[in-house]
């Protein structure tokens, strides 16, 4: 975590990760059900996405998901994220991934330890840390700087975060476990467990 008191930008990710979300729904037929949900700087992202190197605000991202959710629910938006994602960042940042996982080992902790260095090419505004909590389980903190994260938010970072088990040959689950927002950013802590 920083130790700089000088204000962070706001939480984005490349136009990849918004691209993939997109991607995603149109495959799976549900793209229409959603963009009700949303507003239209939201809907004019989707006529025009952004290029894949480009930053878009999380806040674009995070109400897609929110529309998502609110018209498939929380098991059905942890699934799509966990796809999305996989086709969006991990086939980018594979590389990356794969020298985590020679570094640490094979299980998930090598991935989830290092998510900073994983993802650091493809946001800003996050910050991600780690703590082991045995053998199996940890937490994965997450601050968003600028954003207030939501259920759903957080439920697309859980299924987002569950492709270290499919990296891993692992199976497990993540689930969110706390979240607060102090007005410059959003505090939020996932659990992870895995056999």
């Amino acid at each position: 975590m920083p130790t700089s008191s000088a204000p962070q930008p706001e939480a984005a990710f490349r136009g990849s990760v918004l691209r993939a979300y997109l991607e995603t729904m149109r495959g799976d037929g549900v793209l229409d059900r959603v963009l009700p949900h949303v507003d239209a700087e939201v809907r004019g992202l989707v006529d025009m996405p952004p290029t894949s190197s480009e930053l878009v605000p999380a806040r674009i991202t995070n109400a897609l998901i929110e529309g998502y959710c609110s018209e498939l629910g929380e098991d059905a938006t942890r699934g799509m994220a966990r796809r999305a994602n996989r086709v969006g960042i991990v086939r980018i940042i594979e590389p990356i991934i794969r020298t985590a996982m020679r570094l640490g080992g094979g299980g998930p902790a090598a991935i989830l330890s290092r998510l900073d260095l994983i993802l650091k090419q493809q946001q800003r505004g996050y910050d991600l840390g780690w703590d082991a909590l045995g053998e199996n389980a940890g937490r994965v903190r997450l601050v968003s700087y600028g954003l207030r994260e939501t259920g759903p938010s957080l439920i697309s970072w859980e299924g987002a975060l569950s492709i270290a088990f499919d990296l891993t040959s692992t199976t497990g689950t993540v689930r969110a476990e706390s979240r607060r927002f102090d007005g410059a950013a959003s505090h939020s802590a996932l659990a992870v467990r895995w056999s």
